[in-house]
């Protein structure tokens, strides 16, 4: 017989003898349990039998889930990556439309009239007078019949009247050469000066007549002297 038997035999018996007394024991303690207890001397100790080490028993099965821990601190802060490389610049946009236009400006003062011109070319030969239309290009003759002298007031001794003029004679019978002083809606108005006074001469640019005038003020001529006439 193996040991392992003889001991499990023994254990037995010890279980059977364990069961007589405890129902031996049972018995005694309702026994005593009716007489006054009174505390007995410490038994000695029994011996102790150390059986072998039993078999290693099956796995067991799979205990539930636990429950959910807490959820941790958070995480200090990372430090900031290094700055990318810049970007290639991107291409241009399209133009914007053109603004409105501003608000036209203060008008300028007027500027410094010009120079007074000279009167047109002319030429006298063999008592005559022609005047140039056109650079080189002379007109018809005017004949001279009268002195060519302008003479003002009542006369001089011996010389014609003022009435006795004609156009060619202020035409040509001035001091000094004419001036252009203005130039107005119907043509270029021109300074006469002669020995005596002085003449206006309105040089048309369209169908207005070529004439002598005693008054010019403020772009208005007055007081007709002579129109031009052809003498034949």
């Amino acid at each position: 017989m193996k040991v392992s038997q003889a001991v499990a035999l023994f254990l037995t018996r010890i279980k059977q003898s364990e069961e007589g007394y405890r129902k031996s024991l049972l018995g005694l303690t309702d026994l005593v349990s009716k007489v006054e207890a009174q505390k007995g001397d410490k038994g000695d100790p029994g011996e102790s039998i150390r059986g072998d080490k039993g078999d290693k028993g099956d796995k067991g099965d799979k205990g539930d889930t636990g429950a959910q821990g807490k959820s941790g601190a958070d995480g200090k802060n990372g430090k900031d990556g290094r700055n990318g490389v810049d970007g290639k610049d991107g291409r241009d946009g399209l133009d914007g439309k053109d603004g409105r236009n501003g608000l036209d400006g203060k008008g300028g003062k007027n500027g410094k009239d010009g120079k007074n011109g000279r009167i047109p070319r002319h030429k006298i030969q063999d008592g005559a007078i022609t005047f140039e239309q056109r650079p080189g290009v002379f007109g018809e003759p005017i004949r001279f019949i009268q002195n060519n002298n302008y003479y003002g007031g009542g006369g001089g001794s011996g010389g014609p009247s003022e009435s006795s003029l004609r156009w060619i004679d202020y035409a040509t019978g001035f001091g000094s050469d004419p001036v252009l002083t203005q130039t107005i809606a119907t043509g270029d108005v021109y300074t006469y000066t002669y020995s005596n006074g002085t003449l206006y001469r309105l040089v048309p640019s369209g169908s207005e007549q070529d004439a002598f005038y005693r008054v010019f003020s403020g772009g208005v001529l007055s007081d007709l002297v002579v129109t031009k006439g052809i003498e034949i």
